[in-house]
């Protein structure tokens, strides 16, 4: 079922009287609150009760109509919204146009101590006099979330019960950015470098309507005090509090954020020598010089590690 954004509210009911052929909508309980739509004729297929501004499409099977009912039903439906009114920023909640993970330093942890990944948003810093002067931040964020379900067998809410930590970086132009994970995070606070595309940052700047402005703060901070609603940032972290999916479009923000994903590799000091001994090709002791290392696995097989060495020159 259907309304328009003006709806008949939660407790609203049909009343249906099949002896009489005839339904209405009542506004609030079934024996109070005023009435629209009353004694329109119902049949078979789709219905449509609407006066100046709601309307209620259903549905009705010709077996319902046989019985006889002089019934309420409770109304369950969802509000209509315009484009406006909900998600009408496409992308915003992506990164992967504006950054890249260049590298992420040795021994760094993969989750906080609750098991969350870093999450990731890019906030307008300062507007500046012109879009090409405007700077922004870049940040890691450092969330514990609401994993626990309020009501057993359901959905946790995913929630963000609280932002134990953040660490940002002014960007004023494209290329290398480096900075470290929150402290309560890891204390050691190793460092992630990011390749940033700012010229992706300031064309989106160029579409967005009204001040060079972020639309609200990030969730857990308020590092910011004035906003323009039109605004598609904060990249990663865009909040629409009047779409139908609230949940998913506030409280749920942080959770759907871009997160930092760290994961095993391999590294290795370029020049790194090692002894190789291989009778087979008259090898003995021989230092060699490390020149490239890779890895791969196919399916269930065993991971292969392959060594591209240089035997070292003489002088």
């Amino acid at each position: 079922m259907g309304t328009s954004a003006s709806s008949i509210g939660k407790t609203g009911k049909l009343n249906f009287n099949t002896s009489l052929g005839t339904i209405n909508v009542q506004y609030d309980a079934l024996n109070g609150g005023s009435s629209y739509g009353a004694g329109q004729a119902v049949v078979a297929g789709w219905n449509t009760v609407a006066d100046g501004s709601n309307s209620i499409s259903f549905y009705v099977g010709a077996s319902f109509l046989s019985q006889t009912i002089n019934q309420a039903f409770d109304v369950e439906y969802t509000m209509a919204f315009t484009r406006i009114e909900q998600a009408h920023h496409f992308g915003t909640q992506s990164l992967s146009n504006a950054i890249r993970v260049v590298a992420v330093e040795r021994d760094c942890p993969k989750t906080n101590a609750a098991g969350d990944e870093l999450r990731i948003a890019i906030t307008i810093e300062d507007a500046g006099a012109s879009v090409e002067a405007a700077t922004f931040k870049l940040w890691l964020l450092d969330y514990s979330f609401s994993k626990t379900p309020a009501v057993v067998d359901t959905t946790p809410a995913y929630n963000a019960a609280s932002l134990s930590g953040s660490n940002s970086v002014t960007v004023a132009g494209s290329g290398f950015h480096t900075l470290a994970v929150p402290s309560s995070y890891s204390s050691s606070q190793e460092k992630v470098t990011f390749s940033v595309d700012c010229e992706y940052l300031r064309a989106i700047l160029r579409k967005t309507t009204g001040d060079r402005k972020n639309a609200h703060n990030l969730s857990g901070l308020s590092t910011y005090s004035s906003f323009n609603t039109s605004s598609a940032f904060p990249l990663g972290q865009r909040q629409h509090t009047k779409t139908s999916i609230t949940a998913h479009a506030t409280t749920r923000g942080p959770w759907f954020s871009p997160r930092l994903h760290i994961v095993d590799d391999i590294a290795f000091r370029p020049a790194t020598t090692l002894t190789y001994t291989d009778t087979h090709v008259d090898l003995s002791a021989e230092t060699m010089v490390i020149e490239d290392v890779s890895w791969s696995q196919t399916a269930q097989d065993v991971e292969k590690v392959n060594l591209t060495m240089q035997r070292r020159g003489g002088h």
